[in-house]
């Protein structure tokens, strides 16, 4: 009218359901994504734990090796001393025997500095700041009874993140495919008019209260921008393409690597079982008799020494064999996230 008027609207801009659905699926996929991240990290986090612990159970084993071989040399020693003493032997036998007794005990020095070292690794990795022990006992080998399961890298965190990133960049097909799609729009308005107004050719005489309403109703159409939405779908497709050719080349390198871990673990679990059964006994025959021999006066200070050098070859040899079999089943357990 010619008077002052009051107009009094409310609206409301709707977006397209399928956009408001998409959207959500898409914050779904991130937080997939974060969970996954987070796998990864704690895999990681298990391997490291996994490896320094059994490293400390192998350096403790070692160091008790090197005391048995000290009881034997420290027998050498007082026996190479006594020959010195009454005559029966040259000071050259007593200082190789003293010699060998001391680079024994440098060597379990080191190896106490080596343990030191992985407790600090350890307690960083487990955000610990106090001092622990681990108690002594028989080191062994780890067992893997799944060798011939084909489906065991299905679990590998890194795949499973491979596979969520192709859910992620579908997610984000989806939100711009539905941003393409019309928006909706309602809206309610109640307003006043004053004065005289024609009504179906009568006229008829208003107050200034709002008595005049009605809706709106509106569809919002993206005219422009549509090649835009094409060339960001073309785009993403061709990163979903990419991204499966990098899952299958993660896949096959996986699959390699646990193929050639299991033959590692096959030769080192063979290994272990020689030494059990042959160069241990061997090595511990030689020893035994060698004592008796070299304390009989029948063998002299080289072929003794020999002896014992033989037997702590072959122990320390057979430590490493369960060493690295258990670091082989370590990696398994971390390709198959175990």
């Amino acid at each position: 009218s010619r008077q002052f008027d009051e107009n009094f609207s409310i609206s409301q801009d709707i977006p397209n359901p399928n956009l408001i659905k998409a959207k959500r699926q898409l914050a779904e996929q991130n937080v997939g994504i974060s969970q996954q991240k987070l796998a990864i990290n704690k895999q990681e986090l298990i391997f490291n734990i996994k490896q320094s612990w059994y490293q400390i159970l192998y350096l403790q084993a070692l160091n008790q090796v090197f005391q048995r071989e000290d009881s034997l040399l420290q027998q050498f020693v007082r026996a190479a001393s006594l020959k010195f003493k009454t005559g029966e032997s040259s000071i050259l036998e007593k200082t190789i025997a003293e010699n060998k007794q001391q680079q024994l005990q440098q060597n379990s020095l080191q190896i106490n500095h080596l343990i030191a070292v992985e407790k600090l690794k350890l307690n960083q990795l487990m955000n610990n700041n106090t001092d622990f022990s681990i108690e002594e006992k028989v080191f062994s080998s780890l067992n893997f009874n799944e060798i011939n399961d084909p489906n065991l890298i299905n679990n590998n965190p890194l795949l499973l993140f491979a596979k969520q990133q192709i859910a992620l960049i579908e997610a984000e097909k989806n939100v711009v495919k539905a941003d393409a799609l019309p928006d909706f729009k309602v809206g309610y308005f109640i307003q006043s008019l004053a004065g005289p107004q024609e009504v179906n050719g009568q006229t008829k005489n208003y107050n200034s209260i709002p008595q005049f309403q009605g809706v709106q109703l509106g569809l919002n159409l993206p005219l422009f921008g549509k090649s835009a939405y094409k060339a960001k779908n073309e785009a993403l497709n061709m990163q979903v393409l990419m991204q499966q050719k990098q899952n299958e080349y993660l896949q096959t390198q996986l699959q390699s690597q646990l193929k050639q871990l299991i033959q590692q673990y096959n030769f080192s679990k063979n290994n272990v079982a020689y030494y059990e059964k042959t160069a241990l006994p061997n090595a511990q025959s030689i020893v035994k008799n060698a004592t008796k021999a070299y304390q009989g006066g029948d063998i002299g200070y080289v072929e003794f020494a020999q002896a014992l050098q033989t037997n702590l070859d072959s122990q320390k040899a057979y430590l490493e064999a369960i060493n690295n079999l258990n670091k082989t089943v370590i990696s398994i357990q971390f390709i198959i996230n175990q």
